[in-house]
């Protein structure tokens, strides 16, 4: 059992790691947009975004089997570090797959569907928790669930719209 002053730490833990992931993937996505691969293996935005997703699911899952205060400080940190591309790689990923003259309408409707599902998170949590008493289970389903929005994220073809293929996209549309 975490201490309720340690725990304050550990919201502290998240925001550095975050703030230091939101860093390193600008930095990484920036260098993929110049040179279009990383050590020679062509990745995109959407690919890192993918990974992380799994990977902080991977993270959260990981939270209720720490024993001690260290373990949970790391899955923390991991954490933190993680779910940081899915926010700072956004804007990247919609406009390499719609273009950037859609940029604002699938930004506004991506904000919906998030702030619809901040919405109902917390207290469809409370419902399963009020229903289990356990955090434990908690933790799995918003881990499960972060891996399957990243599995389901793998599936969207990477592209990256020019102007010609926008163009052409436009013509389809307006037929």
């Amino acid at each position: 059992m975490v201490k309720p002053d340690s725990a304050a730490l550990l919201i502290s833990v998240i925001g550095i790691s975050n703030t230091v992931g939101r860093l390193c993937f600008g930095l990484i996505s920036d260098v993929i947009n110049r040179n279009g691969t990383i050590a020679g293996i062509r990745i995109t935005p959407l690919t890192i975004n993918n990974y992380c997703l799994f990977l902080c699911g991977i993270s959260v899952i990981a939270i209720p089997y720490c024993i001690t205060y260290t373990s949970v400080l790391i899955a923390s940190v991991l954490f933190g570090f993680f779910v940081s591309a899915y926010i700072c790689l956004t804007s990247i990923i919609l406009v390499d797959l719609l273009g950037i003259d859609r940029l604002t309408n699938a930004f506004g409707l991506l904000s919906l569907f998030r702030g619809v599902a901040s919405m109902l998170g917390p207290p469809i949590a409370g419902v399963i928790f009020d229903m289990t008493n356990s955090y434990h289970i908690l933790f799995c389903c918003a881990g499960i669930l972060l891996i399957i929005s990243a599995l389901i994220s793998f599936m969207i073809p990477n592209r990256n719209i020019n102007d010609e293929e926008k163009e052409e996209t436009d013509v389809e549309y307006n037929i």
